[in-house]
């Protein structure tokens, strides 16, 4: 649950095998201009969502968690915040799917951290994180993001 900028974790020497592919494919400059949608790394063992929205603040902040992958977050263009908390301090409100790898819930503000995100940050959200995309930093805003999906087994 620590933002860095990209390129500073990409000189980390000890990033697994699957995370340096992920790490790799953001750092290919031809990555921040693909259009939305799935893009394979390797196989189902890493692959990358690529999407745009507009950051809005929610009646509810609703926290997703995954048991199979760990989500990289890396923001191309906008801001956003993502609150995070622990998996054990998450109200679970929609049970995990194992077709989707993931469940939903909720979490007491005093419970949660709050990350701002730019452009050129990332973040790792580990299957004991839970996390809440989408919020808006300053106002609403129109967010480029690519979520890399590296699976943990």
């Amino acid at each position: 649950m620590i933002v860095y900028k990209l390129a500073d974790f990409a000189k980390n020497p000890n990033l697994s095998p699957r995370m340096r592919k992920a790490v790799d494919f953001l750092l290919k400059p031809e990555t921040a201009s693909l259009p939305d949608g799935t893009y394979p790394v390797d196989g189902r063992k890493v692959y990358a969502q690529i999407q745009t929205y507009m950051t809005a603040e929610p009646k509810k902040i609703l926290f997703e968690a995954h048991k199979k992958y760990l989500d990289i977050q890396y923001v191309v263009e906008g801001q956003e915040i993502i609150n995070c908390v622990n998996l054990e301090d998450l109200d679970i409100v929609r049970p995990y799917e194992e077709k989707f790898d993931i469940c939903f819930g909720l979490a007491s503000p005093s419970a949660f951290i709050p990350l701002r995100l730019l452009p050129g940050d990332m973040t790792v959200f580990f299957p004991e994180h839970a996390h809440a995309p989408k919020l808006p930093l300053g106002g609403p805003r129109k967010v480029k993001k690519i979520v890399v999906k590296v699976s943990v087994a």
